[in-house]
């Protein structure tokens, strides 16, 4: 749910108090019920350059509070009289409502340790078998380059990679490229992996060069899919891939993979060639069966930094609505570890070790040169792995930074800077307002995107 206005009047915006879930039923104190009241323990208050927010651990609602609500708030943190706030009586029924406040003795005990999330290990790795394609897609993070190959890493690299992976606490990857179908030992690693059965892997193919062989093996090790659709029209995929019939290999592939009963996500990746198709290339993909369909934009990396393929910088922040939620795991993950790329690395086929598969730049190690434990625990990306918000521009002084997720990469290709803040971003921590968005009429009429 988006932020919610409370306040039945609009222009009475004394303590803006606004959440990200629905409100609970009104309260307000009768009687000589009890006076003293204290925030609850679940309740964190984060400041921001303006306003501020409470994160109710217990429940995961992120409120929103102005300089004015605050001074009140303030009071309760250690207890106060409620009698002490006559002309802010609705605002302190409000929060007893919202289950902020107590009166200290009947409050459940709530245990939070937030020293349980000061550590990571890594959990998750893109396998990047080969830079060589079928297509030779117009946003191809990778570049245009596709002629010349970088491919070092041989079957028993890969082998190795993976058992290193296994030693440091893997518990996911996904077998990427630009096509790893044309990895040449592709069957050998899969039959390989078999002995690792509690490390979930995912496929990411074009399906181009899917066949009955693979998804057998793929059946028999619960293996599952993901693939990129760019249009319901086959004419604007396969512009898109550079390659005709694409489309409809793409099709047989999803109808494949769906027919054997394994798990597939399909991705729309949106640019200025395909983004008034969205709503309808997602109403096709759901006729096919597709149940799990995710929206997202082309980053400016490879030849996504073409301007005449990528989405502006205001297309995206206008697309871009806040859903805040929080719990005990979140905040204190978010309080130290960056909320995407913690936890995640990318292993290239010529061995390079990545932060992310849009952050070309930031080669780390190389797994044919290092050890991978050396590589993960070095200064380089256990620094990039601790960019939290408290270090992002803009999004240090903003009250939302420990339940707010962004794209790193995404935010460095529009500002050059690994810790720039968001193209995504449409709220102003200074002035504590989120900047006006067209209405949601407005944005279907315009191109039927959708917020991711």
């Amino acid at each position: 749910m988006h932020l919610e206005n409370l306040q039945p009047n609009k222009q009475d915006t004394k303590y803006i108090f606004r959440s990200t879930h629905k409100a609970r039923p009104p309260f307000s104190m009768k009687g000589d019920e009890t006076k003293m009241l204290k925030l609850k323990s679940h309740v964190i208050i984060v400041e921001g350059a303006t306003n501020t927010a409470l994160y109710d651990l217990k429940t995961g609602n992120v409120f929103h509070i102005n300089p004015r609500g605050r001074a009140v708030i303030g009071e309760f943190e250690n207890g106060s009289d409620v009698n002490k706030f006559p002309e802010d009586q609705d605002f302190v029924n409000n929060l007893i409502g919202f289950g902020l406040l107590s009166n200290g003795s009947t409050e459940e005990e709530f245990n939070i340790d937030p020293d349980q999330h000061l550590t990571t290990g890594l959990r998750f790795a893109w396998y990047e078998l080969t830079d060589r394609c079928t297509h030779r897609c117009i946003h191809c993070y990778l570049g245009d380059e596709n002629i010349r190959t970088n491919d070092r890493m041989s079957l028993e690299d890969w082998k190795n990679a993976h058992e290193q992976s296994v030693e440091l606490g893997i518990k996911k990857i996904s077998l990427i490229g630009r096509e790893p179908l044309l990895f040449s030992k592709f069957r050998e690693l899969l039959l390989y992996l078999q002995n690792y059965p509690d490390i979930g892997i995912e496929i990411y193919t074009n399906g181009f060069l899917l066949t009955h062989d693979i998804i057998d093996i793929a059946k028999a090790q619960r293996i599952s899919f993901a693939t990129s659709f760019y249009s319901h029209n086959p004419e604007t995929h396969d512009t898109i891939t550079r390659r005709q019939g694409s489309w409809l290999k793409t099709k047989k592939a999803i109808e494949m993979i769906l027919t054997a009963g394994l798990k597939l996500r399909v991705g729309i990746i949106l640019m200025k060639q395909n983004a008034q198709d969205y709503k309808n290339t997602r109403d096709f993909l759901k006729l096919l069966g597709v149940e799990k369909i995710n929206p997202d934009y082309v980053r400016p990396t490879g030849c996504g930094r073409n301007k005449d393929v990528t989405l502006g910088w205001e297309i995206l922040k206008r697309k871009s609505r806040p859903n805040f939620s929080t719990s005990v795991k979140s905040f204190f993950k978010l309080k130290s570890w960056n909320s995407c790329l913690t936890g995640k690395i990318v292993i290239a086929s010529n061995g390079d070790v990545l932060p992310c598969v849009f952050a070309r730049n930031h080669i780390i190690g190389n797994v044919l040169e290092q050890r991978l434990s050396d590589i993960v625990y070095s200064d380089k990306l256990q620094d990039i792995w601790k960019l939290n918000r408290d270090r992002i521009d803009k999004c240090k002084d903003c009250e939302f930074r420990y339940a707010c997720k962004d794209c790193r990469p995404l935010a460095e290709s529009f500002t050059g800077c690994l810790k720039g803040c968001s193209p995504n971003c449409n709220y102003n921590p200074y002035t504590g307002e989120f900047e006006i968005e067209p209405s949601r009429k407005e944005v279907c009429e315009l191109n039927s995107m959708p917020i991711v």
